[in-house]
């Protein structure tokens, strides 16, 4: 990461101190809403036991020996129940919180029939939208198999999991 630090607004070099606050930022951000979002999932599988034993099952009938090396290139086809469990737990209990925030293009943006001009900026509530019930059936229900499917396909894409655009999520995949 040292050798290709360069301020893309300025073509100069980082400082020390921007390369330590970047190296931070991935860490946190790597780290930090990995592990809030692995404690949330732990906590619903507990209140939800069936939904545990269902990815439980899902697990040991798909990689039946213990020993062999489950990696996330030969699980992820393999354990949709498992794959929705996490996104319903990032719906209901997001790690990144708040207001997500972009300013408006130099044409301005019209939403709802409002216009709002050019250089302001425009935040949504996440989790106003992960609990909207006009696109979320029970919004307030933990229901894993929602994510299930064609429809659980086209709903994986309203979840916005920690940011939208080019910074969506470095580790997505």
């Amino acid at each position: 990461m040292y050798l290709t630090s360069i301020n893309t607004s300025n073509n100069q070099p980082l400082s020390d101190s921007e390369i330590v606050a970047e190296m931070v930022t991935m860490v946190i951000a790597g780290v930090d809403t990995t592990s809030i979002t692995m404690t949330w999932l732990l906590i619903f599988y507990l209140l939800y036991p069936e939904v545990y034993n269902k990815v439980r099952e899902e697990i040991r009938s798909n990689f039946p020996d213990k020993n062999a090396k489950i990696t996330l290139h030969n699980s992820r086809e393999k354990l949709p129940y498992f794959i929705a469990t996490v996104y319903e737990t990032l719906r209901l209990r997001g790690s990144v919180g708040g207001l997500l925030f972009r300013e408006t293009s130099k044409d301005g943006l019209d939403i709802c029939g409002y216009n709002i001009p050019s250089d302001n900026e425009v935040g949504i509530f996440i989790s106003g939208c992960h609990y909207d019930p006009e696109l979320w059936e029970n919004p307030d229900s933990f229901n894993p198999e929602r994510f299930l499917g064609p429809e659980g396909e086209h709903l994986k894409k309203e979840i916005i999991e920690f940011s939208t655009g080019v910074r969506i999520c470095p580790g997505k995949k």
